[in-house]
């Protein structure tokens, strides 16, 4: 087995040319972190508003706030966890 040097690695990665394909996965990545971010953001903005029209106590706030942030940790499991079981193409509709 050829064994390969750190040195060498980053020497070709430096060399390498970017592509289309490079471009369009750190536009994808960078959305999909965009899109988490807001949706968390987003969270602590609602359970604001949502307190003073519904005179939640602060267990129930804090009930509502678990409540949501599990949501947001299920959606993204079985988002992450689908292409997985039932295959990349057929959750994205995209095959290379």
């Amino acid at each position: 087995m050829t064994e390969i040097r750190s040195s060498d690695l980053i020497a070709a990665l430096d060399e390498a040319s970017l592509s289309r394909f490079h471009l369009r996965t750190v536009l994808v990545s960078g959305m999909g972190f965009f899109t988490d971010a807001y949706d968390l953001f987003v969270i602590g903005i609602a359970s604001t508003l949502i307190t003073k029209d519904w005179n939640l106590s602060s267990g129930k706030l804090a009930l509502l706030n678990s409540t949501m942030l599990f949501a947001a940790f299920l959606g993204r499991w079985y988002s992450g966890a689908s292409p997985t079981w039932a295959g990349a193409s057929a959750c994205t509709g995209w095959s290379p």
